[in-house]
């Protein structure tokens, strides 16, 4: 296990910026300004005028990296904010600013490594990347939904033991993370939040299709997801697993895949195959009725 670096106090004392003003960055900004770090600027695109968004984060505003960086009158801490196509350039503008030697800079796409700013550890600043694993919606109060995620962490010396003191302050809990791991990691974040949005899409357009209203279709489904993952957080997902599958009933199913059309069949098939996998680990389910199942997803 890596050893957690130790932090002298929640509260960073040292200042710090972000670079790039999307969603993350301007929920990054918030939770840094509510734990009462030191934000000392935001930056956003050459040429362009703050936002409504933008102006609500409250921080001071500097369009470009030539000025975002003379805004910075002392040794930084710059979140680099852009997205994840957008890291090397980005890194190479603010590289090619006066004084950027002098302050130490992150990233936050969770598939790159620090070198992602490779460009600024040629001239001799610090780097690391810092990854925080939520979504994050346009709502000038998406900060607050940082405090209680995780965060990952690819740093080394003072610039690690900095990271983990910004994320306890904003409510965040660290963890190390390895190179070897970028990838997996995300993809498990993907599947985590961005399948979940994709299935309930699925699941209204199914509604739709089988004659309910499009203003019904779109609510339904939301408590009964927020159930199953409070269920998930209590019990754990083998524990937590409901429904025909975990049931033994393949009669259901069959009733199911008929009702769907092929597209969506196939996804069908794809999910309810893992779900009786998680079935059987939760030793649930007989061997005949996993039998019963298999024999209908196949055919």
């Amino acid at each position: 296990m890596p050893s957690r670096p130790k932090s002298s106090a929640s509260r960073a004392d040292f200042p710090i910026a972000v670079f790039g003003a999307g969603r993350f960055g301007r929920a990054l900004c918030g939770a840094l300004r509510h734990a009462h770090d030191r934000v000392v600027a935001l930056g956003i695109r050459e040429g362009a005028k703050p936002t409504k968004e933008q102006k609500n984060v409250r921080a001071p505003v500097h369009a470009g990296a030539p000025e975002f960086l003379a805004a910075l009158k002392e040794p930084t801490l710059v979140f680099v904010c852009v997205q994840d196509r957008n890291v090397y350039s980005a890194a190479t503008e603010l590289a090619q600013c006066p004084g950027a030697k002098r302050h130490r800079y992150v990233h936050s796409c969770a598939t790159k490594g620090p070198l992602a700013l490779e460009a600024l550890s040629e001239i001799g600043a610090q780097i690391g990347a810092f990854h925080l694993l939520q979504s994050f919606g346009p709502s000038p109060f998406a900060w607050q939904r940082i405090a209680g995620c995780h965060a990952a962490i690819e740093a080394v010396g003072k610039l690690k033991r900095e990271l983990w003191q910004v994320a306890r302050a904003i409510g965040a809990t660290p963890f190390e993370i390895r190179g070897s791991q970028r990838a997996a990691y995300h993809a498990a974040a993907v599947l985590a939040s961005n399948a979940i949005t994709t299935l309930l899409d699925t699941g209204e357009r199914i509604l739709k299709n089988a004659g309910f209203e499009k203003a019904l279709a779109g609510k339904m489904l939301l408590p009964l997801t927020r159930g199953a993952i409070e269920n998930v957080a209590l019990l754990g997902a083998e524990q937590a697993l409901t429904g025909p599958v975990v049931r033994g009933d393949a009669e259901t199913v069959r009733a199911h895949m008929i009702a769907l059309t092929r597209q969506d069949r196939r996804l069908y098939r794809a999910l309810m195959s893992a779900a009786l996998e998680l079935a059987i680990r939760s030793k649930r389910l007989t061997e005949s009725d996993a039998k019963a199942l298999k024999e209908v997803l196949e055919s």
